[in-house]
């Protein structure tokens, strides 16, 4: 372990008031406002490696997924700006060695899922109870493909769990052709209800995941399934909800599909759309943002604003969000395929800051994965090319913690 320093200066973006919609680095609407943490952030990488996932507990540390080389369970890495890494196997070890803590923290989206009732862990299609594994499904494999349930678990109300799979079946296409689901276990292990997604072109290419999850909300009581293509609450996967873009006055689906997904403060499900709609003569590329609210649609970031995002390439024909998040404040961070970072105040409807893939300190080809934002202000992305960390410098000098990670 090292800090940053030794590894090269942090990237310090510098807070100016800004004077349009289009901010500079680090540019902020008002700083030093009451209230509005300041967003002069120092951006340092923090680990290497393939992350995958990232999300902050309640005690401000970050948790990341790192991809095995070779092709075998995930690792898991804890970093905090004040403590030292601590690393794990997998995320059955986590379960293991750190039940109580596990327990304590809850569920912990693309991580695991707790049920307090049941004193379960759920990772994936297996969960832990009275110090063992139970494993309600297993992946079947044979001539002409094969099934893989993921490391990743969703709980409803009545304990149900909902698992991805994502399965390789035989057809024309040369090694086999990719098909995506999700499916219900029932408390006693038994699947009672079971998802086939749709397939959305490009998609795959661009290495978005073909359902995001959302855990389940205590004042709803609902559990989320963002499909590509259709929001389908875990208690009724029979009750798919449309995205109203994707389709046509005919009914009839186009290109886009969902590229993101997170909650909004007030706990309304917010997906991320990228829609490629044929207006004769020409193709229409849009981006938008829309909230499920009382059984029905609601615009959160406008075409125009969210096309036209600052930390994006500016090609609406291939931009996507890829990673959403709000703060403590409110304030919603997002992530880019073109690999920048940016910061919108839905109160003052304006881009607070943004950083490009190269102020941030990313390589060319780095895709970013996932983001995540800390109770104590720091803001964590999972890339292709590593974990960053950006944080406010402390007397000019922010200290990461660096684990190389093989």
């Amino acid at each position: 372990m090292r800090s940053a320093a030794e590894g090269g200066a942090p990237r310090q973006a510098t807070q100016t008031p800004a004077t349009s919609a289009t901010p500079g680095p680090g540019e902020t609407a008002t700083p030093g406002a009451p209230g509005d943490a300041p967003l002069g952030l120092a951006w340092g990488r923090t680990l290497d490696g393939d992350a995958r996932f990232v999300e902050v507990d309640a005690n401000a540390r970050a948790w990341f997924r790192l991809a095995d080389p070779g092709g075998g369970e995930d690792g898991v890495v804890v970093v905090s700006l004040r403590r030292p890494v601590e690393r794990w196997a997998d995320l059955e070890t986590v379960v293991e060695d750190q039940q109580e803590e596990v327990l304590r923290l809850g569920t912990m989206r693309d991580f695991f899922a707790v049920d307090p009732v049941a004193q379960r862990v759920w990772v994936g299609a297996r969960y832990w109870a009275d110090g063992s594994w139970t494993t309600v499904s297993r992946d079947p494999s044979g001539v002409g493909g094969g099934l893989r349930h993921a490391s990743r678990v969703l709980l409803d109300g009545e304990s149900r769990a909902g698992v991805p799979w994502q399965a390789v079946v035989d057809c024309p296409t040369p090694g086999g052709c990719v098909e995506h689901g999700l499916d219900r276990f029932t408390v006693e292990g038994e699947i009672d209800a079971e998802l086939r997604f749709e397939p959305a072109p490009g998609a795959e290419r661009d290495e978005l995941l073909a359902s995001h999850l959302l855990p389940l909300d205590e004042d709803s009581g609902q559990a989320w399934v963002v499909a590509r293509r259709a929001l389908m609450p875990l208690a009724d996967l029979e009750a798919p909800v449309a995205y109203p873009p994707l389709a046509d006055e005919n009914g009839a689906p186009n290109a886009g599909y969902v590229t993101a997904a997170t909650r909004r403060p007030d706990g309304a499900p917010l997906v991320f759309l990228w829609v490629e709609r044929r207006d004769r003569p020409t193709l229409v590329h849009e981006l938008s943002a829309i909230a499920w609210v009382d059984d029905g649609w609601v615009e959160t970031l406008p075409t125009d604003v969210l096309t036209a995002a600052p930390f994006l390439s500016g090609d609406p024909g291939f931009d996507r969000v890829v990673a959403a998040a709000f703060d403590d404040l409110g304030r919603l961070w997002l992530a880019g395929n073109t690999g920048g970072v940016g910061v919108w105040s839905t109160e003052d409807e304006l881009w607070l800051a943004r950083w490009s893939a190269a102020e941030l300190g990313l390589p060319p080809a780095a895709r970013i994965r996932d983001l995540a934002v800390g109770s104590d202000g720091a803001v964590w992305l999972a890339t292709s090319a590593g974990a960053w960390a950006g944080a406010r410098p402390v007397v000019g000098t922010l200290y990461l913690p660096i684990c190389r990670v093989p």
